[in-house]
């Protein structure tokens, strides 16, 4: 069986990932090539009303690599690469012309949440001490995959910041709160809950976020603040890292998609092998609890 999986019922199409590593699926190029060919084909179906994706089982954990993976890139132009081959096809799943639904009923974390992302609702599971969230500040690495964009366009820049510099994971009520997922669904009524739902909540950002938007001087404050936040240590970025994510989440209110992706994916390259990232990915892997 592969580990993903397309189930065509009616006018709905499933897209199901099954587990590669115990009870997680860990999202790898592999993967996302498997993904996209699925996309290739359900883009050319007139008859598709709504495209869900999910997990085969409901304990799963969705996620990217191991962060072992991330010491095979050769060079920055290797790890530059694998983050724009992602990026393409997150981002033909984000233009794909039925209604794409994520239904995330287990942890859901990092290129997982890039993925759910990607698609035009989030439905989560009311199972109880489920987290959403991106644990790459912890490896010393920022999203590759679009997540510092759409995280910051969809939850605003103070919310996106805490989550990406911070390691800070929503639960299901939290995150509806946020307006990271769009409703609460069981398995049996996840349908019923899309169709109420229709689209995509209009965005909720935090005044201070909305007025940041077009006041470069309020701008300016708010991530100064975030800057100074992101260094007070804990469990969150490390200092380059935290410099970078900063200004990712800037530069995603200001320039156009295509030219966040695109440093994105070369502040993901430039980091890869920095040395501040390898100690932090070491040290996470001499304690990975």
């Amino acid at each position: 069986m592969s580990e993903v999986e397309l189930d065509l019922i009616g006018k709905s199409a499933r897209i199901l990932f099954h587990p590669n590593c115990g009870t997680r699926c860990l999202i790898d190029l592999p993967q996302l090539e498997r993904l996209g060919g699925i996309l290739d084909e359900l883009a050319g179906r007139s008859d598709l009303e709504r495209v869900i994706l999910g997990t085969a089982r409901a304990d799963m954990v969705l996620s990217g690599p191991p962060p072992e993976r991330f010491a095979e890139f050769a060079d920055a132009q290797e790890a530059s690469s694998y983050a724009a081959d992602g990026q393409r096809v997150l981002a033909r799943l984000a233009a794909l012309g039925p209604t794409t639904i994520a239904f995330l009923s287990g942890h859901v974390l990092s290129g997982g949440l890039e993925l759910a992302l990607a698609c035009d609702l989030r439905l989560a599971s009311g199972r109880p001490g489920l987290r959403f969230g991106f644990s790459d500040a912890l490896i010393g690495l920022s999203p590759a995959w679009g997540g510092t964009l759409r995280l910051t366009r969809l939850l605003g820049p103070t919310l996106a910041l805490e989550m990406l510099t911070r390691s800070i994971a929503a639960d299901a009520a939290r995150a509806s709160a946020w307006g990271l997922v769009d409703g609460v669904a069981g398995e049996d009524e996840l349908l019923e809950v899309a169709e109420r739902l229709g689209s995509p909540r209009s965005q909720s950002w935090p005044p201070i976020d909305r007025l940041a938007r077009v006041l470069p001087p309020l701008r300016r404050l708010v991530f100064d603040r975030a800057a100074k936040r992101a260094a007070c240590g804990g469990l969150g970025a490390p200092p380059e890292l935290a410099g970078r994510l900063v200004r990712l989440v800037e530069l995603a209110l200001i320039w156009s998609p295509d030219e966040v992706l695109a440093q994105e994916a070369r502040a993901f390259a430039e980091g890869i092998h920095s040395r501040e990232a390898r100690t932090v990915r070491e040290a996470f892997l001499a304690h990975p609890s």
